[in-house]
């Protein structure tokens, strides 16, 4: 993925703003039951305090470049040497062939590594294929900022979750979810904003934010 371009010929979608509003209209359009996506205004645990539970996922959203490319790609070709490069059995893991949509990727390994928290509505993945991509471009195209060209890259998302007391960060540009170590439920948060400001540092302190996926209050 560059900012000049796709050459070639997969498909291209117009990229998410990092926003809970365009993220719960995609949920919504989906019709998926019993979660909400609210804002983390910072990593400090006197922030993360003000998060509603019970958390289900974070969705990092930080700045793409040649610079953070390459230093994430690191990280996971070392793991790859390493032979940890499997995908634990009972997650869900999906490597994104779309351009531009790794909000939305980071969104659905959010809801279906989480099923038994939510109500993912009626219907295969198969047959949501299409309202999947109407959700998402309506949803983009609502946001905040004015839409950005489709062949425009410049943020990229992941996600990271809790699954078999470990944290996963999910990344759809790779080939498998990393193992970041031991967590807990109630330490989702924490841990994974420990990861994010380890990134953020590795590329020179960049402005980011980030989203937390919660089940939604009766």
């Amino acid at each position: 993925m560059t900012s000049a371009g796709f050459s070639d010929g997969r498909p291209v979608w117009i990229p998410l703003e990092s926003n809970p509003e365009a993220f719960n209209k995609y949920i919504n359009g989906l019709e998926v039951g019993k979660v909400e996506c609210v804002e983390i205004y910072g990593f400090e645990d006197d922030l993360l305090a003000f998060v509603p539970g019970p958390h289900l996922a974070l969705i990092f959203c930080f700045p793409y470049s040649e610079t953070s490319y390459s230093s994430v790609a690191k990280v996971y070709s070392d793991l790859i040497a390493e032979g940890k490069d499997k995908v634990p059995e009972g997650v869900f893991f999906m490597k994104q062939k779309i351009h531009n949509a790794c909000g939305t990727f980071s969104l659905l390994h959010s809801l279906t590594n989480n099923l038994e928290s939510i109500d993912m509505g009626k219907g295969s993945f198969a047959d949501c294929h299409t309202s999947m991509a109407q959700a998402h471009k309506k949803c983009a195209e609502s946001g905040e900022t004015a839409t950005p060209p489709e062949t425009q890259v410049e943020f990229h998302f992941i996600a990271y979750l809790h699954y078999g007391g470990r944290l996963l960060e999910f990344d759809s540009a790779q080939n498998f979810p990393r193992d970041c170590g031991p967590t807990t439920p109630s330490n989702l948060l924490s841990d994974a904003s420990k990861q994010c400001k380890n990134l953020m540092q590795n590329l020179g302190d960049i402005a980011c934010n980030a989203l937390a996926i919660v089940q939604k209050k009766a």
